[in-house]
């Protein structure tokens, strides 16, 4: 049977295991969403995004190799559509500015991440050309 609302493929991006499992099992009890594929970095992201071209990207603030900033910008300039939310554990005005001047479409909270997520997943889903 086929799901009236279309699912946001959604991809994941974080360098910590523990956080990656807890996204994941959060993601899976939300049916509008569909998991395509996670990445422990951002050069790794940028390469799976080429591949499977999500409607969203849950992407990392603080990384190595790469911070989620950098990463943001440049999937942004290379895929405009695909929307991006900022996680991160360090909430700061700065830093939702910083988010939002590199090209991402929400925030969140690493800290409040079950509480926001649901909030901007509706707010994406109703964003002009998004899959929702």
């Amino acid at each position: 049977m086929q799901s009236e609302t279309p699912l946001l493929r959604t991809m994941i991006v974080d360098d910590s295991p523990t956080f990656m499992r807890t996204v994941c099992a959060f993601l899976n009890h939300i049916h509008a969403v569909e998991i395509v594929a996670t990445a422990e970095n951002a050069p790794d992201a940028l390469a799976l995004a080429e591949k499977v071209h999500p409607d969203l990207v849950l992407m990392d603030m603080q990384m190595p190799l790469m911070n989620g900033l950098e990463a943001t910008v440049r999937l942004h300039a290379r895929f405009p559509d695909i929307k991006i939310i900022m996680v991160t554990g360090h909430d700061t005005p700065e830093l939702r500015r910083a988010s939002r001047e590199s090209g991402a479409q929400g925030f969140v909270s690493k800290n409040r991440f079950a509480q926001e997520l649901p909030t901007r997943l509706r707010e994406i889903s109703m964003m002009p050309g998004s899959a929702a």
